[in-house]
Order: C-alpha cells, then sequence, then structure tokens
C-alpha cells in the first residue's frame, strides 16, 4: 500500500521486454508487482528498507515537575519520512547547573529511541537538555523544577460498596498555580480500607474517612464513604436460652456482609418443636416444659439457637379441704 506505477499497460519491445516504473511506499517493507498477459501472470516482490537518518527530536516526561525531581527523556531518530531509525548513537547533555543526567549516551532502539533520566537542578526553574546525533542539529527540550504548594486528589466525595475498589489520582499544583506529576504516599484514615502504592483504594470496614495524599509535607485528600456489601452470613443472639415455663425472651438475628460488617435484616422466624412460640419480632415465650432450636433465615442463610424450657417455680401451696370436723377416736 502506497507504492505506485508510472504507467500500469506496456507493450514489449523487439526484446520482449515491456518496462514500468516502480515508486515504493514511505513505509519499508514488501512492495509486490504483478504483470500479466491474457492467461499468464508472474510477480516479483521489491524490498523497501528505512532511508538515512534525516532528523531527531526530543521529548521530556514529565515537562513540569518538582525541584530535585526526574523526567524521562526521549530521542527519536527517523529517516525523512518519520520512520524510526534503530541503532543510532543520541548523545545527551545538560546545559542547567545543578541538573543531572543518569547516562551521557545511548544507541536507539527497535522503535528509534534512545531515553535517559534527567534529576532536575534543587531549585526552581527550568532546566534545559539537549539530544544530538552525528550530522544533525541538536535538539532541545525544557524541563520546568517548581515547588510543590497543594494537591489535588480526585475522585472527591466517593462511596463504594466493602469489598469494592476505587483508583485515586493526585496531581500536584506549583507556585505558579500549574500542574505538577507527582509521586506522592498514599495512606487512609478512619480504618475503612486499604490504598496501594499506585492510588488504589480497597472498601473493607463500613464508615466514614478519606484518603490522603502526601508529598513533601503537603497533603490532599478525598472523602470516602464505605457502605456494607451484599449479605454473607446470619447469627441468632444468645444461642442458648433457658427459660421457665411462662417466661419470655427476646432474641435478636444480626446479618453480616464479607467483610463482617452489619447488614440490615429481616429475618423469618420459626420453631422446631412446641414447646413455645415466637412472635415475628423474635420474642420467644416459653409454654410447655422441653427443648427446641429457634430458627431465624434471611433469603438461603439461615442460623438456630437453642431453648430448654422448664418447670415454672412453687409460688403458691393450698391444702384441701380447707376445713374439717372429726368425732373423737
Amino acid at each position: 500500500q502506497g507504492a505506485s506505477l508510472d504507467v500500469s499497460n506496456v507493450t514489449t519491445d523487439s526484446t520482449g521486454e515491456g518496462k514500468t516504473s516502480l515508486t515504493l511506499s514511505t513505509k519499508p517493507g514488501q512492495n509486490r508487482v504483478f504483470a500479466s498477459s491474457g492467461d499468464l501472470s508472474d510477480s516479483v516482490e521489491v524490498t523497501g528498507s528505512t532511508g538515512p537518518l534525516a532528523k531527531i527530536g526530543v521529548n521530556a516526561e514529565p515537562k513540569r515537575t518538582l525541584s530535585g525531581e526526574s523526567s524521562t527523556l526521549t530521542v527519536r531518530a527517523t529517516d525523512e519520512y518519520g520512520n524510526p531509525i534503530e541503532g543510532v548513537e543520541i548523545l545527551f547533555a545538560s546545559k542547567t547547573s545543578g541538573a543531572s543526567l543518569d547516562i551521557e549516551s545511548a544507541k536507539t532502539g527497535p522503535n528509534g529511541e534512545a531515553a535517559a533520566m534527567l534529576t532536575t537542578a534543587d531549585r526552581l526553574g527550568d532546566n534545559t537538555v539537549e539530544g544530538s546525533a552525528e550530522g544533525l542539529p541538536t535538539a532541545s527540550v525544557e524541563v520546568h523544577g517548581g515547588r510543590l504548594a497543594s494537591i489535588k486528589v480526585d475522585p472527591k466525595g466517593t462511596e463504594l460498596v466493602s469489598g469494592s475498589a476505587q483508583r485515586f489520582e493526585a496531581l500536584g499544583i506549583d507556585e505558579t498555580g500549574r500542574k505538577i506529576t507527582i509521586e506522592p504516599h498514599w495512606s487512609v484514615t478512619g480504618n475503612i480500607g486499604t490504598i496501594g502504592e499506585s492510588g488504589t483504594f480497597t472498601g473493607t470496614t463500613a464508615g466514614r474517612g478519606s484518603v490522603v495524599a502526601t508529598l513533601r509535607n503537603i497533603t490532599g485528600t478525598a472523602a470516602v464513604t464505605v457502605t456494607p456489601g451484599a449479605l454473607r452470613s446470619i447469627t441468632i443472639s444468645p444461642q442458648e436460652v433457658r427459660l421457665a415455663s411462662g417466661e419470655k425472651h427476646r432474641f435478636e438475628c444480626k446479618g453480616r456482609d464479607a467483610a463482617g460488617n452489619e447488614v440490615a435484616v429481616e429475618p423469618e422466624w420459626s420453631l422446631s418443636g412446641d414447646s413455645g412460640v415466637i412472635s415475628d419480632k423474635g420474642v420467644y415465650s416459653a409454654e410447655a416444659v422441653g427443648e427446641e432450636k429457634v430458627m431465624a433465615s434471611v433469603e438461603d442463610f439461615i442460623d438456630e439457637a437453642l431453648v430448654t424450657v422448664t418447670a415454672s417455680s412453687l409460688s403458691v401451696i393450698g391444702i384441701e379441704p380447707t376445713e374439717v370436723q372429726l368425732e373423737a377416736g
């Protein structure tokens, strides 16, 4: 694709030859030309290679950083059509006092690029770096080293379910109000979850807290609310009760998610026997002596507690008959 012929139809001369000129594509690779006459055809493949070194360009990422921090410099070598050239030796040079490079030279790879690491001067201002290759004009780029004034953390006001994750990003603002790429230390307040070096927060304990990004004693925060996750278990309390006939006791049923956060539930109560009755609020009324299970169910989750009903204690005695008359003897 991109290759062209000056003519597509020719007539053979006295030697039996027909000629045309092929202009190759600007991209290196294979170019196939086909010739046909009647039922006969043939083809030939012409390989186009990268042209000679024509230009270099230098870039820095990030272009704005903190004084004393690093920026990656990349020089790309190409031919006149922008095709990358491998094996070109690139010379790097810092033109700013106090700034330094990790290497002075490197050869371009298959992508036509060579890279070096710049550490900016430990003061405010621009840092100029040059990249050069033999026979070509020098290319340069400036990296601004600033002072961190504030940190902005996004997103703000996040609410997520326990067990889910959210990626946070921190952006530095320098003394001029411009944005700076930073790599802060991440932390979490409120014991609501954990966060990794990349800024990915995972919620665990339900509640409110903050994600905090810190660098050079400057902090930025974002409020986070973690809500309970899906129900994973239910538990009746207490698990065992002894009651006398006629007494009552209220059982409680609590739901929990995978992280142990309490989940509001409205259980369905039932009994395994006939020693008592239980209300839809979990209040058990003991009636007959015996043992039975109190059961609570929510969705597919079930828990049980044991109830032992004993005879009630003696509160009144009576003698009958209450009056008797008998003859002596």
